[in-house]
């Protein structure tokens, strides 16, 4: 098995974080830019996309940091199945219920602390996006495995008294 990690900008946590922890955990890990993605999954690198989640929502969206929409997109359109990891969340019933963070727009003007743009030029920063269940292709859960269309039934083995049916 080998990850395929992107970097993930501004912060680097594809790199710092993702490489290191599945490096540390004794998988090979191969760390590229986040805008290569469609590329190597036009190429058919990887055979799957897999990603954890911050929310997944019973109606079967997924929020996960920026960029994991894009990647969704081009999985999709190169027939490669996307897979999202964790578990769906009974507080979030549906997409409507999450809010995405916007964060300080300057920190995309910056790379380890030098400014990369010119003056004047102004910077855009949602820290997470929303991926649509037609992008995803199932949810794993530490109950099984869930078509994103069928979260209901998580919730409701999980807690029956959460989610009426």
């Amino acid at each position: 098995m080998a990850l395929i990690c992107p970097e993930t900008r501004p912060y680097l946590q594809g790199a710092r974080l993702t490489a290191s922890v599945a490096h540390g955990m004794g998988v090979p890990v191969t760390v590229v830019t986040d805008n290569m993605p469609g590329y190597l999954l036009s190429q058919r690198i990887p055979d799957v996309f897999i990603c954890a989640a911050d929310v997944i929502t019973l109606d079967g969206h997924v929020a996960n940091k920026i960029g994991t929409y894009q990647i969704a997109l081009a999985a999709h359109a190169n027939n490669v199945p996307f897979y999202v990891l964790g578990t769906p969340s009974a507080e979030h019933a549906t997409v409507d219920s999450v809010t995405i963070e916007e964060r300080d727009p300057e920190e995309v003007l910056h790379a380890m602390g030098v400014r990369t743009a010119m003056d004047g030029v102004i910077g855009y920063y949602p820290a997470f996006d929303i991926t649509p269940p037609n992008l995803v292709g199932a949810v794993v859960t530490e109950q099984g495995v869930f078509s994103p269309y069928d979260l209901k039934h998580f919730a409701l083995k999980s807690n029956p008294a959460v989610v009426s049916s």
